[in-house]
């Protein structure tokens, strides 16, 4: 890789390695199934009280471009589809961090 960059200054993710450090991006999609809905208010429920913060700017690939950034430490969505996080992926890992799938 060459790195990912902002504005001509090279990107790089957040030192923070505890979740009680860690501001966790978070997004609900567009599914408006009430079993996916259920799960993912449970899933934001458990976060908050561990997190230092949560927010949500609105698309996946802000959210994964903040991280890239620095901006934000982690990122939890439920169900993103490929063509959502295909840029934000890139980004992060050229910025020195991992992503996951952990369904696999």
């Amino acid at each position: 890789g060459q790195g990912s960059f902002y504005n001509g200054k090279p990107m790089r993710v957040s030192a923070v390695k505890e979740l009680s450090e860690a501001v966790l991006s978070v997004e609900v999609g567009l599914s408006r199934d009430q079993e996916k809905l259920r799960v993912i208010a449970e899933n934001i429920k458990i976060f908050i009280p561990l997190a230092q913060g949560i927010r949500s700017v609105g698309a996946c690939a802000m959210d994964m471009a903040l991280i890239a950034l620095g901006g934000s430490d982690a990122y939890y969505q439920f169900g993103p589809h490929a063509w959502d996080m295909a840029a934000g992926d890139i980004l992060i890992r050229e910025a020195g961090g991992v992503v996951i799938d952990p369904s696999g």
